[in-house]
Formats: structure tokens, sequence, C-alpha cells
């Protein structure tokens, strides 16, 4: 039986994306961290297309009692309907790596198994939250997980654009006056980037163009990094 054009393009376009696994994985999804303890906190899922056509998962798992840390390439089997990667682990190499996520509307159970990237051996379970329909990527010096929020203007600095080269700006500014700063100077050589952030959140996030104020405050942070001290002391905002 032939099908007819648009027949063939209907079923094709419901069911072409079936096979490569990520139907109901992609955007963001994780748990949100809890900002200013010690230490990584929360948990960060994503699985991507890159130009290539190439699928990549990206993640860092922190529940109570192990971890998991992966960005690599992975290939879809269908057979046992998972993603799977090259295990590293000594004597590990017949078992891939793999995971498999079960969306349940907002919320997705993920599975892992990688003795090389996760702290525990055994198959893993975790359970996500869907926070952004997109893929959220942390700026510079900034963990994966500090893009687990629904705040809005928060996921702006997660995305590609202006405020992330904005933050790369203020970090290059910043590492530059640590190199210059003398031994005595407690100016980091690694910008702390997420308290930075925080802050900068803090004091936008009730105004009226939220991406405007952030926008300011970042090239105001660049100055700070930039001009000498006791010049910004001057000019600091009373």
């Amino acid at each position: 039986m032939r099908l007819r054009p648009a027949l063939f393009f209907f079923l094709a376009a419901a069911f072409g994306g079936a096979g490569d696994g990520l139907a109901g994985l992609t955007g963001t999804w994780g748990v949100p961290p809890k900002d200013g303890q010690p230490g990584v906190t929360g948990s960060y899922f994503n699985l991507y297309r890159d130009e290539g056509n190439r699928v990549h998962a990206r993640l860092s798992l922190n529940p109570r009692g192990w971890s998991c840390t992966v960005a690599t390439e992975v290939v879809w089997n269908p057979s046992v309907a998972r993603f799977e990667w090259p295990n590293r682990a000594q004597g590990g190499s017949e078992a891939p790596c793999w995971l498999q996520g079960k969306p349940q509307g907002e919320g997705m159970d993920l599975r892992i198994f990688c003795p090389y990237e996760c702290t525990a051996r055994d198959v893993n379970t975790i359970a996500l939250e869907r926070v952004s329909p997109d893929r959220l990527s942390p700026p510079e010096h900034v963990v994966d997980t500090f893009c687990i929020s629904h705040d809005t203007l928060r996921q702006e600095t997660c995305r590609v654009g202006d405020i992330q080269t904005l933050i790369a700006e203020g970090n290059r500014k910043a590492r530059q006056l640590g190199v210059l700063a003398e031994v005595t100077d407690n100016t980091p050589l690694i910008p702390e980037t997420d308290r930075e952030l925080l802050a900068i959140l803090d004091r936008c996030r009730g105004d009226a163009d939220g991406h405007a104020c952030l926008a300011q405050a970042l090239r105001w942070q660049c100055d700070r990094s930039f001009w000498p001290r006791q010049r910004l002391k001057e000019l600091e905002p009373r």
C-alpha cells in the first residue's frame, strides 16, 4: 500500500524522533541547590544534541549518600531503552555506563550506572524536576547546579547571550587583578562568581526590568574588578 504524501509526512513528524531516545527528556532537569551551604548541593541533568547531530549528557547528581558527575557523548540503545557510553572503570569495559530516564509530567525518575563517574558502583535512582524546556548552561566558575532554579532571572545567567558575556568579562578582569595583587591582598585568583551572582540577583529580583538591572550590575562588577580600589570607594553608589 502506498502512503499519501500528506499521511507520510504526518507519520514522520509524529514518530521520526521517537527512535533516538530524546522524546520527553529534553530541557533541563534537577533538584535546586541549597545556596550558601558548603560543597556542591542540588542536582543537574541535561541531554542535548550538538551541531554534528551527536547526543551529549551533562549531569551533576548530588543526593545524600552518592554522587555522579558526567559530561560525555552518549549513544541510544533501543534494545534496552537507555543511553550508553564507555565504562572506564577498571575491569568494567564489557559493561557500559548507562542512564535511563522515565518522565512523568514535570518530574522524572533517572536511573544511572557508571562505577567510574559515580561514587556508588550500583544502579542508582534519583527523582528530578523539570526547570526549563531548553538547555541551561552555567557561566564560568559556577557549578552546574546553580542553574537549577525556577527563578526566571536566575535562568538568564545560564543562557548564552549578553549576560554570560558580561560574567566572563568580569571574571577575566578579576583574574587579572588577582595576578597583579600583592601577597597581602585578599583578592582571590579565581573569582567567587556564584556568591557574587547571588548577591546581584537579590538586588535585581524586584526591579521592573530585571534583565537590564542584571546587565548594569555586571558592568559595574567589571569596573570594580579593573579600577584601583581607592578610586572605587569614591565612585561606589551611596
